[in-house]
């Protein structure tokens, strides 16, 4: 894994998706994992052909990554069609600050791996930074490369 890259997001962009809310235990276990058929249903849904960047937002967490937490699957509202109803807005204050951790290769994978990396570098004990556990997102520029930002505490 390369060293994350501490950002600072000043604009907002408004995404149109579909979303849902699980556990990463459920995500462990095929017969309860949510997360693929959601990619499934923003696919399905998805009349329009997708020319941006697609994105998944992690939000409305209960606690910390053992707990529940919302997932939306999504893309610019500007591209986005009637079809994807659920909207959110990353980042959701100004000047929020992120860690961004970034991967390339074969997806599901290479974003499986790159999460359990961060999961790992969060439980050091000698991290400069914590978790904020408030929105986390990941940046899909095309079929092969993956940014995921962490929101950090203030």
């Amino acid at each position: 894994m390369q060293t994350p890259t501490k950002v600072i997001l000043s604009h907002s962009i408004q995404l149109s998706g579909v979303k849902c809310r699980t556990t990463n235990k459920d995500e462990m276990n095929p017969s309860t994992a949510r997360i693929g058929q959601l990619w499934g249903q923003f696919f399905q849904q998805s009349t329009q052909p997708i020319q941006s960047k697609i994105y998944s937002v992690y939000t409305n967490y209960e606690s910390d990554h053992n707990g529940a937490y919302d997932i939306y699957v999504a893309t610019p509202s500007s591209e986005s069609n009637r079809n994807l109803t659920e909207t959110i807005q990353i980042p959701q204050e100004n000047d929020e600050e992120f860690l961004v951790f970034s991967g390339s290769g074969k997806m599901p994978e290479t974003c499986i791996n790159l999460w359990q990396s961060i999961w790992q570098y969060f439980d050091k004990h000698h991290v400069e930074y914590s978790r904020a556990f408030s929105l986390d997102f990941e940046e899909y520029d095309d079929k092969e490369n993956v940014k995921i930002y962490i929101a950090l505490k203030k």
